[in-house]
């Protein structure tokens, strides 16, 4: 499996559903907590009713990430010890700045082969310097290698930079989604280990606008037909759901190609995955 769907608590009523949805079609789940809806005041959340959550879920073939607290160490440890005394299967999540040694906690109190989810990276993304994402690596690598019979999962991150460096098991990505919104199609090559980005106008837009936008699309022609086999004929008139599955692939193409690097088998779970465009990724799983 290269892709799979990423679900939030922070849509209870949804991610149940889906959950059994995507299992169903053997596409592997990871239901996240919430915990950025938590901090950004969106949706609110105790350690009970997110643990009564994971309790409805009619299907236990999924992952759950424990409700941690962005910017508290503490506050997560205590949070997931208690989920877990309760019997409740949930992984905990050490954020970025964190002193690695906390990893050994969670083991001590019994996480043994299980995924750890490493947060706060795309907060640290933001300056996308070669200086900033050698601190941000050499953090989750100091993490990682206290306990190297854990798996990993990097929360957000689809930076090339971390990527090329660190070894993730798994990953996930609101990248795709871009499409939809913007039209902003974004594009992994393959061939450079880098994103591109290409913005596809709906017609009836302005020349200057077409024009800058096709002239950019011109430029990677070869991506476009040697990796994604589309034309620019094909890409002037797509609709939302040609974007969608275009989209879906370059996340595809992006784990195939970090997989291969690391040796691994790297899955990217696609957040959004109630979405009408996530269904393609059932073609590139």
């Amino acid at each position: 499996m290269t892709l799979g769907a990423l679900l939030t608590f922070a849509h209870p009523k949804l991610a149940p559903r889906d959950a059994v949805r995507w299992v169903s079609e053997n596409v592997p789940v990871v239901v996240d907590s919430g915990a950025w809806s938590v901090h950004t005041g969106s949706v609110s959340m105790s350690v009970t009713q997110h643990s009564e959550l994971v309790r409805s879920f009619p299907t236990d073939a999924v992952r759950f990430i424990g409700l941690d607290v962005i910017g508290d160490a503490e506050s997560s440890w205590s949070n997931w010890k208690r989920q877990r005394d309760a019997g409740l299967a949930v992984e905990p999540t050490i954020h970025y700045g964190a002193d690695p040694k906390i990893i050994d906690r969670y083991v001590s109190a019994g996480l043994a082969s299980e995924w750890v989810n490493l947060g706060g990276l795309v907060l640290s993304q933001r300056k996308r310097t070669e200086s900033g994402m050698n601190q941000v690596a050499g953090w989750c690598a100091a993490v990682m290698k206290r306990q190297p019979d854990l798996r990993f999962h990097g929360l957000g991150c689809t930076a090339p930079m971390l990527n090329r460096i660190i070894p993730f098991g798994s990953v996930d990505s609101t990248y795709w989604l871009a499409f939809g919104k913007f039209r902003q199609l974004n594009l992994f090559d393959p061939n450079a280990g880098n994103w591109i980005t290409l913005y596809v106008p709906r017609r009836g837009r302005t020349k200057e606008i077409m024009e800058r936008s096709w002239k950019r699309a011109r430029e990677h022609h070869r991506l476009l037909s040697g990796t994604y086999g589309i034309s620019l004929d094909f890409l002037s008139e797509a609709d939302d759901d040609a974007l969608a599955r275009i989209s879906v692939m370059s996340q595809f193409v992006f784990a195939s190609y970090y997989g291969r690097r690391h040796g691994t088998n790297m899955i990217c779970y696609l957040a959004g995955s109630s979405t009408a465009g996530s269904r393609h990724l059932l073609e590139f799983r």
